[in-house]
């Protein structure tokens, strides 16, 4: 996945299977911030975990989990299926969320962790916001 460094709701994001795709989205400007390049995580499920924390440690969170019609896309040109979305209260105990709350070490406030999971059931983050997530 080939995204600007600096950017909203999937607009410059795209998918990209060489070098020369990469190139030629280079060329076309954009890029904001320069371009970051991450992996693409097969799967239709994505999770969203908006989590609140006092000087690191999580205080309460909410984790929701999204089904999309596609295993490879970028959002928000996909279709979700509405009827699998699923919300869930998520405590410091949790397991994903102990792993999760590392990457935010000494963080005081609200915080949206957005990832997928790879086959094997780890999590891979693709993105972080200092806000709520949408999705509360």
């Amino acid at each position: 996945v080939f995204k600007p460094a600096c950017g909203e709701h999937g607009e410059g994001v795209a998918i990209v299977r060489s070098e020369r795709e990469a190139e030629a989205l280079i060329a076309e400007g954009g890029g904001r911030g320069g371009w970051v390049l991450q992996e693409l995580v097969r799967g239709r499920r994505e999770v969203s975990l908006s989590l609140l924390l006092r000087e690191g440690e999580v205080v309460t969170g909410v984790r929701t989990v999204y089904v999309y019609e596609e295993a490879e896309y970028v959002w928000p040109r996909v279709r979700e299926d509405v009827a699998q979305r699923a919300s869930e209260p998520v405590s410091s105990s949790d397991a994903e969320v102990v792993v999760l709350a590392k990457l935010l070490a000494g963080y005081t406030g609200v915080c949206n962790l957005n990832y997928k999971r790879r086959p094997d059931g780890s999590p891979v983050v693709f993105e972080v916001n200092a806000r709520i997530g949408a999705d509360l």
